[in-house]
């Protein structure tokens, strides 16, 4: 990942992405299924989501979700994405030939290769690869919607394939 992508840091520039050791942490793990308690700002999300993009350039027809706890929270995650996919060096778009075929701002990016990188609630999908941001907070503030990423968005995952929950404390969740 620190080979391709670029990201914005804390100080709005845009930079090479080098994974701090929270992230590395993350990265080393090779379970399908992680759980990740942290501080805030440890960049978990930039992780899942600069992993979950590279599944859907080199991985043909990828399925990869991606949920927050409100829409602008999932805006953000796209345009983050989006930005790492226009940082991506023309020289790799062109011998990948991979391109962006349709791109919305809450829902995500449909690639040429037939790869989806979505942000949704994922009931009745089928995914390959989903991350759930900030779960505790999802389930102090909205227990509905924590209810139905439990029964629809996990269920939408199948077992051989990839799930990741990162979440600071929130109250009793």
């Amino acid at each position: 990942l620190s080979n391709l992508y670029y990201v914005k840091n804390k100080s709005e520039k845009i930079v090479k992405y080098v994974p701090n050791k929270a992230q590395r942490l993350v990265l080393s793990v090779k379970a399908k299924r992680k759980i990740v308690l942290k501080a805030r700002q440890l960049g978990i999300s930039t992780e899942r989501l600069l992993y979950q993009l590279d599944e859907c350039i080199f991985i043909p027809n990828s399925e990869c979700g991606i949920i927050s706890y409100g829409i602008e929270e999932a805006k953000k995650l796209v345009e983050r994405a989006v930005l790492a996919w226009n940082m991506l060096d023309p020289a790799i778009k062109e011998l990948i030939g991979v391109t962006i075929v349709a791109q919305n701002g809450t829902n995500g990016i449909t690639f040429s290769n037939g790869s989806k990188f979505k942000v949704g609630n994922f009931r009745g999908d089928s995914l390959g690869n989903l991350h759930v941001s900030e779960l505790a907070k999802i389930a102090a503030k909205y227990p509905d919607k924590a209810r139905a990423i439990k029964t629809g968005a996990f269920e939408a995952v199948a077992i051989n394939n990839s799930i990741s929950v990162e979440s600071t404390a929130e109250g009793k969740y």
